[in-house]
Formats: structure tokens, sequence, C-alpha cells
């Protein structure tokens, strides 16, 4: 009886085992690691977190400070990333970027979240998207290779 139960346990075990090298040996060849998708969550629990106390307080301009966002929402954000909320006629635009993020990452966010067209890599007074090419002037310039996003909430309280 115990035997009949054995063979089957070290099958799952062994299968088990051949599926996690395999995604290694695919993260590895990617030069996608597990740590840099961490990393690259961080930024899009940032970017969400932002919007969302945008989107909470629409009255709001200037930069949100990291500790102004709750905690929960922020899992993996880093002080190199930043912000600035602007208002207009045509509504609040919010900008998001990365210090230093560059191209490399860019990847891994694109595929973290599913194609995002509002995440792209700042040319310095302009962005661009992988998705959406040539997206413009950016609200604020930041440094070349960084990651941006931008986005305008229109409509009442915007």
């Amino acid at each position: 009886m115990l035997g009949q139960l054995l063979l089957p346990l070290a099958l799952v075990m062994i299968l088990g085992a051949l599926a996690l090298e395999q995604r290694v040996m695919n993260d590895h060849h990617s030069g996608v690691t597990m740590d840099e998708d961490v990393v690259a969550d961080g930024f899009l629990s940032y970017k969400r977190a932002v919007q969302a106390y945008v989107h909470e307080s629409p009255g709001i301009t200037g930069s949100i400070s990291l500790a102004s966002l709750p905690t929960a929402d922020i899992t993996g954000a880093t002080s190199a990333m930043h912000n600035i909320v602007q208002r207009s006629a045509a509504g609040t635009t919010i900008q998001t970027w990365w210090d230093g993020a560059g191209s490399a990452r860019l990847a891994t966010l694109q595929r973290l979240s599913q194609g995002d067209i509002a995440i792209g890599l700042s040319n310095g007074s302009t962005w661009q998207s992988p998705a959406g090419g040539q997206m413009g002037a950016l609200p604020v310039a930041v440094a070349a290779g960084d990651v941006v996003s931008v986005v305008t909430f229109t409509g009442t309280g915007f």
C-alpha cells in the first residue's frame, strides 16, 4: 500500500521540479528575474496609488509624497518613483516616472501591465510608448530613459 502511494508522489515531485527548472531557465534566457518583476510591480502599484489618490482628491495639484499614499497600495515602490499632478481646462494630468529605470525595465512593465499604452520612456521633454509611438510633450521634463506614465482625468470634478 505504501509503495503504491510513494510512486505517484515521487512522480508529482519530479514533474514539479522540472516545471520549476523550466521557469527558471525561461526567466534566465529572457533576461528577466523574479526580483525584476517585483520591482517593476512596485512602479505599477505606485502609479495606481497616485491615480487613486487623485481620484479621491480631484482638486489636488503638485506632487504627492510617497508617505501620503496608503502603504498597502504601494508595495515595492521606492524613492526613485515620482509624480506631478497638473490641472487645466482639459482635465487633471498625472505624470508618474521612475528615475533611471530604462528600457530593460520598460519591457518588464509592458509585460506585467499587459501592454499599458500609458507607460513609456522619456526622451527628456517628450515621451514614447511601445504601443503608441510618439506620445507628445511631457507635462514635466525628466531625464531621457526614465520610465514615464501620463494620463489625463476628465469629467466632473476634474
